[in-house]
């Protein structure tokens, strides 16, 4: 991630009904379970906007 997410962390599995992504930050004594998706987009491997926006909110 890049700009204010910079500390968050990506988690990216793919199987045979899609690509899914997780995003989460570490914290001093928990982990933070940001936001979790599917990925459906056919090209590129960029998160998709209106997923980052749901991020950063």
């Amino acid at each position: 991630m890049h700009g204010a997410l910079r500390e968050a962390m990506e988690i990216a599995a793919n199987d045979r009904d899609g690509a899914f992504r997780g995003i989460y930050y570490v914290g001093k004594e928990l982990i933070y379970a940001i936001h979790f998706f599917q990925k459906k987009s056919k090209r590129g491997i960029k998160t998709p906007k209106r997923e980052t926006d749901l991020i950063r909110s």
